[in-house]
């Protein structure tokens, strides 16, 4: 089983100011723009993804209130190649 996760239910925030981090596609479906990737941790005893985007967490943070998030997510992940056809 899956569950769709929907940012659009935070009524007290921009969805630019606003991402998640996960490891399955179909979970951010609603909300592919604002979408971290990461590969799943499960039996990974040298799980380190956080640790990776550490940088990007931090240029993202540093960033905040003058930078939409989710332009750096889509320049970092190329993410928009998911869904623009053109």
């Amino acid at each position: 089983m899956t569950w769709i996760k929907d940012l659009n239910i935070i009524l007290d925030r921009k969805l630019s100011d606003i991402f998640m981090i996960e490891t399955n596609l179909l979970s951010v479906a609603m909300n592919l723009t604002n979408w971290i990737p990461i590969v799943p941790f499960y039996d990974y005893k040298f799980d380190d993804e956080l640790t990776k985007l550490t940088g990007l967490l931090c240029f993202i943070s540093n960033t905040m209130g003058n930078m939409d998030c989710t332009q750096i997510i889509r320049k970092y992940f190329n993410t928009y190649k998911l869904y623009d056809f053109d």
